[in-house]
């Protein structure tokens, strides 16, 4: 026991040495495990604090739409398994999003349609923005939100996307949220125009959502039907590209943290799939003949994802290494039979943060074949650290389709990388 305090402690300076004999091939090394707080209740939303690298935010709650289920979010730290932090709410927890200029502040998504924004300085937690409009709320669950720039008057603001097919933009103002409809995905019996003119059916509801990191304007949408659409605040009700992208219910989407044109999702069918933004046909598929829950790229290596799955495993894929298969597949589920619900990854320490249906999170370290950087080019000079790994993936995806017409959109370093 002493042995493991001591670990724990000192996880930066573990390794798995074994990784030296069985290249690519990585492991998922147990750290802390932090227990439900509340019983019968799973893992439905899961993030790191941006501005406390040792902090994490868990929702709890039930996928149950029949009756209306208390959900709960805790606020931990590493190496303390009991929450500083834990707030009770109406209904199940199904989104959570940190304020990066503000990150005591978190906005939250509950099955029952609220948004809420609270103080989590607070050990209670405090609601300190809420929606006093019954009509103005989403009929149906929240399944995410996001926060976004501040308005012209520096007020905080987010974006939410629910069952009902709507993209929501809210705005904190003394006491209240204020929302703005910025998208509604309507039933076959209404119609959407293009931007080119063009009137289109779309069947709702929405389930996931993600904005681009540097264009913090464009935002990618996925439906229960399986299809993506791609469409931008500044242009509220107008699509600007549609993907056929799943056969069934897209749970997760994720722009790349170091290509900016590059998304990856993954569906109830199964599937992974890896997008260029410009190319409505994927780039390249991955069949894991399970339900995928979730689905993360990493912050250390361009060409590395990983994916939650309803057989209770973890997947972790390096198109570098292996094109075929995962590098690292471990079954994390604290029971036999249950889901893994959740995942994401500390944008700063190399470690894993996993939820589970039964309402347990589990923290990994990630051995050193599942960080691997971008080994630079002979001859080659980069600007800025980001470009190796962009280079890396970049290379790595234009093997994959076939054209020198495809290749270059891949390989054009276009303006769209922030400065």
């Amino acid at each position: 026991m002493a042995k493991l305090f001591f670990l724990c402690k000192d996880f930066k300076y573990f390794e798995d040495k074994t990784d030296e004999v069985r290249d690519p091939m990585g492991t998922l090394f147990p750290l802390w495990k932090f227990p439900p707080s509340f019983a019968n209740r799973s893992v439905t939303a899961l993030t790191w604090n941006p501005a406390y690298s040792d902090m994490l935010i868990i929702g709890y709650g039930l996928y149950d739409r029949t009756e209306r289920i208390q959900g709960t979010i805790a606020v931990f730290t590493l190496n303390n398994n009991h929450p500083d932090t834990l707030i009770h709410t109406d209904s199940t927890v199904l989104s959570i999003d940190c304020l990066p200029s503000k990150p005591y502040l978190i906005c939250v998504g509950l099955m029952d349609g609220d948004v809420i924004v609270y103080d989590i300085s607070i050990p209670s937690g405090k609601a300190v923005f809420t929606n006093a409009s019954y009509m103005c709320k989403h009929y149906g669950c929240v399944w995410q939100v996001r926060w976004c720039h501040l308005s012209t008057n520096h007020q905080p603001r987010f974006f939410s996307i629910g069952a009902d097919g709507k993209v929501m933009r809210w705005t904190c103002i003394k006491g209240e949220l204020r929302q703005v409809l910025l998208l509604d995905l309507p039933s076959a019996t209404k119609a959407t125009r293009l931007d080119d003119g063009t009137l289109l059916s779309l069947p709702g509801p929405a389930i996931a959502l993600d904005f681009h990191r540097n264009r913090k304007d464009i935002f990618l949408v996925g439906t229960e039907d399986g299809k993506i659409y791609k469409a931008s605040s500044n242009d509220p009700g107008i699509i600007d590209m549609i993907f056929d992208a799943h056969d069934f219910s897209v749970y997760s989407i994720q722009w790349s943290p170091f290509h900016p044109n590059i998304f990856a999702s993954c569906s109830a069918d199964g599937t992974v799939k890896i997008w260029h933004e410009k190319i409505t046909e994927c780039l390249m598929r991955f069949d894991l003949c399970t339900s995928l829950q979730d689905i993360a790229w990493s912050p250390y290596t361009s060409t590395m994802f990983a994916i939650a799955g309803a057989d209770g495993k973890i997947y972790i894929f390096d198109i570098y290494s292996n094109k075929l298969e995962p590098i690292c597949e471990q079954f994390l589920a604290s029971e036999s039979g249950k889901t893994c619900t959740k995942i994401s990854f500390n944008p700063i320490h190399p470690i894993l943060l996993v939820g589970d249906q039964t309402g347990w999170t589990i923290c990994l370290k990630l051995s050193p074949n599942l960080r691997k950087k971008a080994k630079i080019r002979k001859g080659i000079e980069f600007a800025h650290n980001y470009e190796p790994e962009y280079d890396k993936l970049a290379q790595e995806l234009s093997r994959t389709v076939a054209g020198d017409s495809m290749n270059d959109i891949l390989i054009d370093q276009t303006n769209d990388i922030e400065d």
